[in-house]
């Protein structure tokens, strides 16, 4: 056989492998490719309509993704991803890879499934959010996201694996992140132009028999130009050998009201642990944008209680200003339009700026995220669901981000402070009780850090990095420096049915 042939039948293969994988497996963007972070950059710049603290940015409200009727259009990826460290500290390892599969599957406009797949061979902290467990020498894999669903102009019906990202503004979510975990989990979703809801119900792991369920409840208003208004619900519920509840598939309810009545399927008060998220973004004149989120898990209001026992309250809350620059006056009414008219503003404005200054804070209580059942924590696989650097802690940073052509470049400056009850270190742990505390409690630590991230797609399917980190903790400085290569084969045809 010729080694041409040969080529064309591995190629084919390894495309038709993809497309299968697409068949029996949701419709997220993974966080590494460079349509998500581009979005991430400039989508509340050019679509506000688009803008939304219940859920991650999907390649459905990308515009002109839509297939062609009866036909089903499949896209593929294979690639690589290569990281070298350096660091002070010459006993880890300073080289690692991983091997991705990516496909995602288009079906009579409105039918979707996709997943996104990595093998690495030595499971270390070179790549955020994988948490597989070694199997043969080393190597283990993990399904990232993936899943099947419909989706129309109004509704949304999912069901897969991956994470939600419930939060006003970026990089500052409180308890579900885009850097978490991923869990499995069905969605449902509404959008009535100006009224949104959102409703999830999933399972996050088995830990020691105990069972762990996460659900989700939120309701979001936007007038589609300038303003979101979002309040939701999100809860863990855990059980030793514990089913699925079925009380918490009301996506109109409480997990308060289903414990006080005794609805659910475990007696006790102890089964359940919700957290309330109050969150609002904002575009002023400028361009200049504001997003804040305020969490509540536990709130005394009676106050001969608060005397007698000392119990205090257990909340959270983040707030982002950014300011593109160079900006430009541009009413945010005449460009955040629909139709023909919205696609003649953005391609007059569509490379107004360069870049975002923003400054943020990010403030999570002692107690907060935590329960009187440590399985009910708001963790997944012993990382946090929602802040990156989990409780009992705040952090300050100001930073720019640059976009120009296929380079992409964040810089950011800041400090933070970790007390220790900080549920990274023990993520399973109950608190001992809820009484008021210094925060951040005990012997906090305190860090400064400088942190620069460069990337470049020298081609569409070919990129190149740095990431800098610089920490002085304790007057003890850390330094980490990466390096990393992005290739991926891609695939792309059209099936007729």
């Amino acid at each position: 056989m010729e080694r041409g042939n040969l080529k064309k039948r591995i190629r084919y293969f390894i495309i038709l492998f993809m497309a299968f994988l697409n068949l029996v497996k949701t419709q997220e963007i993974p966080n590494e490719f460079y349509i998500f972070k581009k979005n991430k950059f400039s989508g509340a710049y050019k679509s506000w309509d688009k803008i939304t603290s219940l859920g991650p940015l999907r390649y459905n409200i990308l515009p002109n993704y839509h297939s062609v009727y009866d036909s089903i259009k499949i896209t593929t990826r294979l690639g690589f991803i290569n990281k070298t460290r350096n660091e002070i500290d010459s006993i880890k390892k300073n080289n690692n890879t991983a091997y991705y599969g990516f496909g995602k599957l288009l079906f009579k406009k409105y039918f979707y499934a996709y997943v996104y797949a990595r093998i690495i061979y030595d499971n270390s902290d070179f790549f955020p959010r994988y948490t597989a467990k070694e199997r043969y020498y080393g190597r283990s894999g993990e399904i990232d996201i993936s899943g099947i669903g419909y989706q129309n102009n109004w509704v949304i019906l999912q069901w897969g694996r991956g994470r939600q990202d419930w939060s006003a503004g970026e990089d500052i979510q409180l308890v579900l992140s885009e850097n978490s975990p991923s869990y499995d989990y069905g969605l449902i979703s509404f959008d009535f132009e100006n009224i949104r809801a959102r409703y999830f119900h999933g399972y996050l792991e088995r830990k020691e028999n105990f069972n762990r369920y996460i659900i989700g409840r939120g309701i979001e208003w936007t007038n589609n130009k300038s303003l979101v208004l979002s309040l939701s619900e999100i809860a863990i519920y855990s059980g030793e050998n514990r089913p699925i509840d079925i009380a918490y598939f009301n996506p109109i309810g409480s997990h308060l009201e289903i414990e006080l009545n005794e609805r659910q399927n475990q007696d006790g008060f102890s089964g359940g642990n919700g957290v309330w998220q109050i969150s609002a973004d904002i575009l002023l004149p400028y361009f200049f944008r504001i997003s804040g989120n305020i969490l509540y898990d536990e709130y005394t209001i009676d106050k001969e209680h608060i005397l007698e026992k000392g119990e205090g309250d257990s909340k959270g809350y983040s707030i982002r200003a950014e300011l593109p620059i160079p900006f430009k006056k541009v009413n945010p009414s005449q460009k955040f339009q629909t139709g023909e008219n919205n696609k003649k503003i953005e391609n007059k404005t569509s490379n107004w700026f360069k870049g975002i200054l923003y400054l943020d804070y990010i403030m999570v209580g002692t107690h907060t995220s935590r329960h009187m059942q440590g399985y009910n924590n708001f963790v997944q696989r012993e990382v946090p669901l929602g802040w990156y650097n989990g409780s009992d802690g705040d952090q300050f940073r100001f930073g720019y981000k640059l976009m120009s052509r296929n380079l992409l470049l964040e810089s950011n400056i800041g400090t933070c402070r970790f007390g220790e009850q900080n549920i990274k270190n023990n993520p399973y742990s109950p608190y001992s009780d809820y009484t008021k505390t210094t925060f951040p409690s005990g012997d906090y630590k305190k860090m400064e850090f400088v942190n620069l991230e460069l990337e470049w797609w020298w081609r569409n399917n070919l990129s190149v990095g740095m990431d800098l980190e610089w920490r002085s903790n304790n007057k003890i400085n850390e330094n980490s420096f990466f390096i990393y290569i992005n290739y991926f084969l891609p695939g792309k045809f059209i099936l007729s049915v």
